[in-house]
């Protein structure tokens, strides 16, 4: 027993004395393989094989003959970070260490796990593991050829260690996607950093979007064909067998294709504006609300506001011309542009024509339908819309934008009324037409015509305005395919115009009585007249406007001059017997004066006769203004 005990205490000496230099060496640190300890408490997890902190834990010395850097506590084959000697949990039983320059690396005899830990000096991890006898005790450093001697207590035996292969599992620092967002059909690049391991690292990914495909390659470049989000893994293998794996996230968008201005073109007047909108399509999905515009005007006829957006507003300036707006729009690297023209003048939208192939439109059949534009001054330069709709459902109208639309009949009979805004720059104006709806095989066709007024009459020069009104069965009457038709029988005058509703007639210079006649006509079918009596009547000699006495037509001035006159007659008449009477009125006792007696008697002093009145007789005065002998009395 006494012996047994000497001889343990005899190894252990000798081991203390083997590994004296080199535990002088790694405490006071002065060999360039001296390890760094990094503490952790006791109570902490592993950081696992291979990973030690950075940190390094200053232990002020008692001595005075050197200092403790830190502590690693060598437990289950690892390095664990630990505070202080007596913190470690020695479960494998570190007794000696040994410093092999070769490679730098650390022998430590562990007589609780029977084997020898192999640390390497340059990263403080356990790197290697080597089994050997019952109880290492001891272990001294063979520099002729590199091996490592350790005595194993219990065996009695003394293992000889050899230069050790160290081989280490491969580790991922990092894996990336650059750029992590992208859209379909642009490229990303996958990269992954590795080290370790044994022999030439191979790399396999998994998880890519469709369109990559897995290579060989620290570095890869993917596009993927299809949206969504994507988990992508790399796996980092040696030739040992030993792997590492990391994960990266990619995100894959929708990709923009092109895009498109509304309106592609436009014309607009001097000073005035109009509104510009972007709109994007892309590939893969609907397009993402990341899509970025940029706005342009190119020849500085007008100015463009806001030039960010997916929408703008174009105001043109004082000069004509034409101007190009670009837009530019893009996600990520992807750009796409797209152009609009504005033509900027003094032109003027006034109306909109509209004509039909036919009125009346039979079930199931189809009717052309045609729409231009009416400016001042004329004609209407490019860039004129045209947008169609119908008052009802008796048919339809395609497509409902364009200068020419096809109307496609129904199934119920009636009038349908097509309309139709034309618009040029800012200014619009609506115009349209009616389509008789029919049944196949019928058609419409006028019953009447009227015109108001029925008669007239007119001096010469005169004019006189007239209507008509046109019938249809069914009613009412289409406004396309109905013509009508003026006339004026002899050479009274003529009417102007000679087509449409309405006509104003002018008479000529002669006299005389006729016929105005309207002839309508539906679609080339049985015609309708009707006719309004028309007397023409001279005008005064005097003039005046070319009718009758004071402006009146025909024998009414006459009559009211011959009437005029009468009166007047009358009057002057009147007025003349009056006088007459009141200058001729005798005494009343005077006896006339005898026939044949040419004058008055001589005799101074004749015989008054028996019946004589001394009274004098009145005599009226004689009037200032009368030039003539007084009348003779007239008896009564």
């Amino acid at each position: 027993m006494w012996r047994s005990g000497t001889i343990h205490v005899a190894l252990a000496v000798c081991a203390v004395f083997l590994a004296l230099p080199l535990a002088q060496s790694l405490v006071q640190g002065n060999d360039q393989h001296a390890m760094s300890w990094a503490p952790m408490p006791r109570s902490e997890p592993p950081m696992g094989e291979g990973m030690v902190s950075s940190a390094t834990h200053v232990v002020s010395p008692t001595s005075g003959v050197g200092q403790v850097n830190g502590t690693l506590c060598l437990s289950s084959d690892r390095l664990w970070p630990g505070n202080d000697p007596s913190a470690c949990d020695n479960g494998v039983g570190p007794v000696v260490a040994v410093f092999d320059p070769a490679n730098g690396d650390v022998y430590v005899t562990n007589d609780g796990s029977n084997n020898v830990s192999v640390v390497s000096g340059a990263s403080n991890t356990v790197v290697a593991t080597v089994p050997v006898g019952s109880t290492p005790y001891g272990a001294a450093y063979d520099r002729a050829n590199g091996d490592i001697y350790v005595t194993d207590f219990d065996s009695g035996a003394l293992s000889i260690i050899g230069p050790v292969t160290i081989t280490s599992t491969p580790t991922i620092s990092s894996f990336t996607a650059t750029p992590s967002t992208t859209s379909v059909g642009q490229t990303t690049t996958l990269t992954v950093v590795a080290s370790g391991g044994t022999g030439t690292l191979s790399y396999v990914y998994a998880g890519l979007p469709h369109g990559c495909a897995s290579a060989n390659k620290a570095s890869l470049s993917c596009t993927p064909s299809a949206t969504g989000s994507y988990t992508v893994r790399v796996y980092a293998n040696d030739t040992a067998g030993h792997s590492a794996n990391a994960t990266t996230f990619l995100t894959v968008t929708p990709a923009l294709a092109s895009v498109t201005l509304t309106p592609s073109s436009d014309t607009l007047q001097v000073g005035s504006s109009a509104v510009f909108a972007a709109t994007p399509a892309c590939t893969g999905g609907p397009c993402p609300s990341t899509v970025q515009y940029n706005w342009s005007a190119t020849n500085s006829l007008g100015t463009v506001s806001p030039i960010h957006g997916s929408s703008t507003v174009f105001t043109a300036g004082g000069a004509t011309g034409t101007d190009t707006i670009y837009v530019n729009a893009s996600v990520g690297s992807k750009q796409v542009t797209a152009l609009a023209t504005v033509t900027i003048s003094t032109t003027v939208l006034t109306g909109v024509s509209v004509s039909a192939a036919s009125s009346s439109v039979t079930f199931g059949t189809t009717d052309a339908l045609t729409a231009s534009g009416v400016c001042s001054p004329a004609p209407c330069p490019g860039g004129v819309t045209f947008a169609w709709s119908l008052n009802n459902t008796l048919g339809t109208v395609a497509p409902t934008t364009g200068s020419s639309v096809t109307f496609t009949a129904g199934s119920a009979p009636g009038v349908v009324a097509v309309s139709v805004v034309a618009t040029l720059g800012s200014a619009s104006t609506t115009g349209g037409t009616s389509l008789q709806v029919l049944p196949a095989g019928s058609s419409p066709t006028i019953s009447s015509v009227s015109l108001s007024p029925t008669s007239a009459t007119v001096a010469t020069g005169g004019t006189a305005t007239f209507t008509a009104t046109a019938v249809c069965n069914p009613s009412p009457c289409p406004s396309s395919g109905l013509t009508l038709v003026w006339s004026v029988s002899s050479n009274l005058g003529g009417a102007s115009p000679t087509t449409g509703a309405t006509t104003t007639f002018t008479a000529g210079s002669s006299a005389g009585t006729g016929t105005l006649t309207v002839t309508a006509t539906l679609n080339g079918g049985t015609p309708r007249t009707a006719q309004a009596t028309i007397t023409v009547t001279s005008s005064s000699s005097s003039g005046g406007g070319g009718g009758g006495f004071l402006g009146l037509p025909g024998m009414e001035g006459y009559l009211l001059l011959a009437g005029l006159a009468a009166v007047i007659v009358a009057v002057v008449v009147a007025l003349l017997l009056h006088k007459r009477k009141g200058l001729s009125t005798p005494a009343p006792s005077a006896a006339p004066p005898p026939a044949t007696a040419p004058s008055v008697p001589a005799d101074p002093a004749p015989t008054p006769p028996t019946n004589f009145d001394p009274t004098p007789p009145a005599v009226a005065p004689a009037s200032p203004a009368a030039s003539s002998p007084p009348l003779p009395a007239i008896p009564r």
